[in-house]
C-alpha cells in the first residue's frame, strides 16, 4: 500500500506527515494483505494519530463490502468525553460523516426544561401516546437524534463506557467492518471498570431493606448477592416503577419527585445489569473480593474485580470489529500489552513510530523534592508547595498544568500556595472545570489529580507541567498483588505509562514548545531500572537537575 491508494480518504485540507505516510500504508497493508485481525500502533505524541483513524475508516468503508457478520462502518472510542468532542469538532459535520453519541445523562429535555434526557425517556414509557411530552419525546428528543445519527453514520465516535453499556446491556451495537480503539493503553482499566461489581452495606440495608450476612470469605460474599441481594433489587426497581406510574396518571412528570424518582431507577438498572454480568462471568480463580471496613455512617462495602480482563475482552469489545485498530502513544512492551488485554500475538501486527517533534522544544526536568510516598509525603508536602511556587515565578504569564495524583495533594497545595492563578476540580464538575482554564485568556494553572490523559493543551494552553507525584498503584489492593504475581512488569508499567502520557498533554504540534517538571524523587530509582520502557525521544529529553 502507498499513498496513491488512500490520500483521497485523508481529512480535507490537512496534508499527509511522514509518520502519517508510513502508519497508514503499515496498516492498510497488514489489514488488507497481510489479514491480520488486530494491529497495535505505538505513536509518539504529534504523529497526528485521529487522522491516521479517520483516513483508514473512510478507505474501510468505501473499498470494503460489508458481510452478513459485518456491516460496513467504523465504532471509533475513545477515554473520555473531552476527546470524544474533539473528535466531533475536527472531523465531524459538515467536514464529514462522522458522529457522535453520549449518555442520555449528558442531553437537556427539549419538553422538561430541567429534565435530563435520561429522567425523560424513562418518564416516556408510562406517558400518553397522545400527549404532548409524548410526541415531543418520542420524535424530537436530542439524544434519540444522536442515538439515530451514531447507529446510521459511517464513523461513529463514542466513548468507552457508553460503547460497553450499549453493547453488552441494551444491543443495539452490531459488529462492523473496523473497530478504532483510541488511547489504547486503557483498555484493561476500562474492562476493569466496566465489569467490577461494589455492593453496599448501608444501601442493602437502608434502600433495599435485607440484612447483610456476617460474610467471611468470597464465595460466600458471591452467593448472597447471586441468592438474596439481586432479587431485593429487582423487586426494589419494580417498585419505583409503580411509584412512576402514578406519577405520570397525575401528570406531573416536571416534579422533583419524578426526577428523583427517574433518576434512582436509572442508577438501579445500571447496577443490575452490572450484577446481572458479574453472576454470568464469575469464576472465583479470576476475581479478587475486598471486604471494605464501615467508614463513620457507610457501613461494609463488598467489591468483585477482575484480575485478568483477557477472557472477556473478545465478548465485551474486540468481537464489534471485523479488524480492530488499536493506537496509543505508551504501549511500551507488546508482548505483555498483548497478554494483559487478551490478544494473541500471533494475530497481531506491531508498529512503532517515535514522535516528531524536537526533544529540544520539550525539556523533561527531573528536580527531586523528597519522598512522596505515604510514610513521608506530610514532611515532603511543605517543601513541594515552596518549590512549586519558585517553577510559578518563572512562568509568570503562562499557562500551565500541576499532575497532583491525589485530591490530598491538590488540596494542600490550593491552601498552602497563595497564588490566585491557580484553580482546581472535584471529581463531579472536572470537565467544567477544564472548559474554563481553556477558554480563559488569563495564565491559569490547573491543579488537577486526573488530567495526565485525554487532554489536548496545545500551544499556549500550556507551557508548563509539573508531576508532583509518580502513579503507584496501592499495594494494598489485593487485586493489585495478584496482577503483580501475573505480571512481573505491571507495577512499573503503570507509573512509566502516566509520565508519558502527562509529558504528552501540552506538546501537540511541531512547533509547540513547553517544559515538564517532576519532583517526585522515586522517579530516579524508577528510570534506572526500567530505562528500556521509555521512549526513545523522552529518553533524549530528560535532563537531571
Amino acid at each position: 500500500m502507498n499513498i496513491k491508494d488512500w490520500k483521497k480518504y485523508f481529512p480535507t485540507g490537512s496534508k499527509p506527515r511522514e509518520q502519517q505516510k508510513e502508519i497508514i500504508n503499515f496498516v492498510l497493508d497488514k489489514f488488507i494483505n497481510g489479514n491480520k485481525k488486530f494491529i497495535i500502533v505505538e505513536a509518539g505524541t504529534g504523529c497526528g494519530k485521529s487522522h491516521v483513524a479517520i483516513t483508514v475508516a473512510k478507505y474501510f468503508n468505501d473499498k470494503l463490502k460489508e458481510s452478513s457478520k459485518y456491516k460496513k462502518g467504523t465504532w471509533l472510542l475513545t477515554t473520555q468525553k473531552i476527546l470524544q468532542n474533539q473528535y466531533l469538532k475536527d472531523f465531524g459535520p459538515p467536514k464529514g460523516e462522522l458522529s457522535s453519541v453520549k449518555s442520555s445523562s449528558n442531553y437537556k429535555c427539549e419538553f422538561f426544561k430541567q429534565n435530563r434526557c435520561s429522567d425523560s425517556q424513562l418518564l416516556i414509557k408510562e406517558a400518553d401516546p397522545d400527549s404532548l411530552f409524548y410526541k415531543a419525546c418520542s420524535y424530537r428528543c436530542k439524544y434519540k437524534v444522536s442515538k439515530k445519527n451514531f447507529l446510521q453514520s459511517e464513523i461513529s465516535v463514542t466513548n468507552f463506557p457508553y460503547f460497553l453499556t450499549e453493547s453488552s446491556y441494551v444491543k443495539k451495537i452490531e459488529p462492523r467492518q473496523l473497530l478504532v480503539i483510541d488511547e489504547g493503553h486503557t483498555i484493561e482499566d476500562e474492562l476493569s471498570k466496566f465489569i467490577e461489581v461494589v455492593v453496599s452495606e448501608k444501601f442493602a440495608k437502608v434502600i433495599l431493606e435485607i440484612k447483610t450476612p456476617d460474610i467471611k470469605d468470597q464465595y460466600q460474599a458471591y452467593l448472597w448477592i447471586r441468592n438474596e441481594y439481586l432479587m431485593a433489587l429487582e423487586s426494589n426497581i419494580n417498585e419505583i416503577n409503580k411509584e412512576i406510574k402514578e406519577i405520570q396518571k397525575r401528570g406531573e412528570e416536571d416534579t422533583a419527585e419524578a426526577k428523583r424518582l427517574t433518576t434512582n431507577i436509572d442508577k438501579l438498572t445500571k447496577h443490575k445489569s452490572k450484577i446481572d454480568k458479574f453472576i454470568l462471568l464469575y469464576d472465583k480463580e479470576n476475581w479478587v473480593f475486598n471486604l471494605i471496613p464501615a467508614f463513620q455512617n457507610s457501613g461494609r462495602r463488598l467489591e468483585f474485580k477482575p484480575i485478568d480482563v483477557g477472557e472477556y475482552s473478545d465478548e465485551c469489545l474486540y468481537r464489534f470489529g471485523e479488524k480492530v485498530l488499536i493506537l496509543s502513544a505508551t504501549i511500551l512492551n507488546k508482548e505483555a500489552y498483548c497478554e494483559s488485554i487478551g490478544i494473541d500475538i500471533d494475530k497481531v501486527e506491531f508498529l512503532s513510530v517515535d514522535s516528531p517533534f524536537s526533544t529540544d522544544n520539550a525539556p523533561v526536568i527531573y528536580l527531586p523534592v523528597g519522598d512522596m510516598s505515604a510514610q513521608k509525603i506530610d514532611d515532603t508536602l511543605p517543601d513541594m508547595a515552596k518549590t512549586i511556587e519558585a517553577i510559578l515565578e518563572q512562568h509568570p504569564n503562562e499557562k500551565g498544568v500541576i499532575h497532583t495524583r491525589t485530591f490530598k495533594i491538590a488540596n494542600f497545595l490550593m491552601k498552602n500556595i497563595k497564588n490566585k492563578r491557580l484553580i482546581t476540580h472535584e471529581s463531579h464538575n472536572r470537565e467544567d472545570i477544564i472548559n474554563q482554564y481553556i477558554k480563559d485568556k488569563k495564565p491559569l494553572v490547573l491543579v488537577s489529580p486526573s488530567s495526565t490523559e485525554g487532554l489536548d493543551l496545545k500551544d499556549d494552553l500550556s507551557r508548563f507541567q509539573i508531576i508532583c507525584k509518580l502513579h503507584w498503584p496501592y499495594l494494598g489492593d489485593e487485586l493489585v498483588q495478584k496482577r503483580m504475581e501475573k505480571y512481573d512488569y505491571w507495577y512499573q508499567y503503570q507509573a512509566v505509562k502516566s509520565i508519558i502520557q502527562a509529558r504528552g498533554r501540552s506538546i501537540r504540534t511541531k512547533d509547540d514548545y513547553a517544559v515538564t517538571y517532576i519532583l517526585d524523587n522515586a522517579f530516579e530509582r524508577l528510570y534506572s531500572k526500567n530505562i528500556k520502557m521509555f521512549p526513545t525521544y523522552f529518553r533524549k529529553s530528560l535532563h537531571f537537575d
